[in-house]
């Protein structure tokens, strides 16, 4: 019972909200406030609208009143609540049709504290999807202009030298590039930026989302396939470079032994000679 001096508070006021899966509901509109202020983008002002509580309907009499015609006969709607000692008397009008009868549309249904902490984990799941397709949309940018903006060399600026392992491998490893030369530096910086990609594109959780999960899946398979090219690349660039290596150094020997060999017949024949003389002399 209210007491004098004791107001009670109002109820907040209720909002219609539809959900991201399209189911309604009617909740507070802090809470609608709270959801769009920590998820933006999700829950937008065109899915919130006032919630109108239905009015009562006018109270509808279950018999017509009398005409002045029913005056003059029998019949007249009465009350018997009123005077027991008063017979019921029915009259000869027909009830009303239920379509005469107003029955109020029916309302989105109001939802417990429980199944708003469900909506808001759908709320939030929706954010989260959203926010990883935003990072995989900027990690395609940032991947499409790597590859505009990067072109093979036709050589590179390699350093050989008379070691067993650089010998037998069968491919360049960082070390064996000069880095202050500007096409190896392109080379490498290409290399790590896919390298990059492809690790930030593999951390994105896609948290059961098909979307988000088919994007990333095809993403990393293209920065890999490029990756792979890359190296297919550097491999021929380097056994070609590593042959025409090894022939310069093998022809560079042979001709160092030719000038040993024409050195030795040079100093023999003057040992001859010098023999000779000192026999004639």
């Amino acid at each position: 019972m209210r007491q004098l001096g004791q107001s009670v508070p109002e109820e907040e006021m209720k909002v219609e909200v539809t959900l991201p899966d399209g189911r309604q509901c009617v909740v507070p509109i802090s809470w609608a406030k709270k959801m769009q202020t920590k998820y933006p983008g999700i829950l937008t002002n065109s899915m919130i609208r006032a919630h109108r509580t239905p009015s009562p309907a006018p109270a509808q009499l279950d018999q017509p009143l009398a005409s002045e015609s029913d005056h003059d006969s029998d019949f007249y709607v009465l009350d018997p609540t009123q005077d027991p000692s008063i017979p019921v008397l029915a009259t000869s009008s027909p009830p009303p049709s239920a379509a005469r009868r107003r029955t109020p549309s029916p309302q989105p249904p109001k939802h417990s504290p429980e199944e708003q902490d469900a909506a808001a984990r759908l709320i939030q799941q929706q954010f989260r999807a959203h926010q990883s397709l935003k990072h995989l949309a900027e990690l395609e940018l940032t991947f499409d202009k790597l590859k505009s903006e990067f072109t093979y060399p036709a050589l590179f600026d390699l350093k050989f030298v008379a070691s067993p392992e650089q010998s037998d491998s069968p491919t360049p490893s960082s070390t064996k590039l000069a880095f202050n030369h500007p096409v190896n530096r392109s080379v490498q910086a290409f290399e790590e930026g896919l390298t990059q990609l492809q690790i930030k594109a593999d951390a994105i959780l896609s948290r059961g989302n098909p979307k988000v999960k088919s994007w990333r899946k095809r993403l990393i398979k293209a920065v890999e396939a490029q990756l792979d090219q890359l190296d297919r690349f550097k491999t021929e660039a380097w056994s070609a470079q590593h042959l025409a290596h090894l022939e310069s150094a093998t022809k560079n020997q042979t001709d160092d032994g030719c000038e040993d060999v024409e050195m030795t017949d040079e100093i023999m024949n003057t040992d001859v000679e010098s023999v000779s003389s000192d026999r004639l002399s």
